[in-house]
């Protein structure tokens, strides 16, 4: 059979799912409201990190629904990989609730984060991630895939829109990621790794 550690894992987590959504999970629960009471539903819990969102918070209000209703809704319980270092970039994750630590390569963690969006430069940049990202505890993350992204930029003819925001604002992209990585490469140092562990 299963392991014991995975067992307790997949009881944990169908427990969690009965307490919090009563056993329904992520999209199929949002399916059950109408779709523009979902997109608003959705927006109003993501507003502060919608309006920080690269290309997203500058989009008219109608693109913000669509894109909004393509987000799925998943449960990391702690200790989940929600992303590798390495690993290309699917997937924008709004972190509703929980905390995830970011690590290096080295497994060494290098930030905490809460309320945040995780792979934002590597979704966009269409790279591999930059970090390793974990839950720390139990976790609500509404996820926007690439594949979803996309279709709702072509069915709204925005793919050029898109293309050109991403040609003007590339400069911004960089910036964030080389912040990003500049922490990293800090932490390679034998103290700063040696005051983490």
């Amino acid at each position: 059979g299963l392991p014991d550690s995975l067992k307790a894992k997949i009881v944990a987590y169908y427990e969690y799912l009965w307490r919090t959504q009563r056993g329904v999970k992520g999209k199929t629960l949002l399916q059950y409201l109408p779709r523009p009471m979902r997109a608003n539903f959705i927006l109003d819990l993501l507003s502060p990190l919608v309006e920080k969102t690269f290309f997203i918070k500058d989009c008219p209000s109608d693109i913000v629904a669509d894109i909004m209703d393509s987000l799925s809704l998943e449960i990391y319980l702690p200790d989940d990989t929600i992303f590798l270092e390495g690993e290309q970039c699917n997937v924008l994750n709004f972190l509703y609730k929980g905390e995830v630590d970011l690590l290096t390569a080295n497994k060494v963690k290098f930030m905490a984060v809460t309320d945040a969006l995780l792979g934002e430069t590597s979704f966009f940049g269409f790279e591999p991630h930059i970090c390793t990202a974990k839950a720390s505890d139990t976790c609500e993350i509404f996820q926007l895939s690439m594949n979803d992204f996309m279709k709702c930029m072509g069915k709204n003819q925005m793919v050029q829109k898109y293309t050109d925001y991403l040609g003007l604002n590339q400069t911004a992209l960089l910036r964030s990621k080389a912040s990003m990585e500049k922490m990293i490469l800090n932490l390679k140092s034998s103290k700063m790794t040696k005051m983490l562990v």
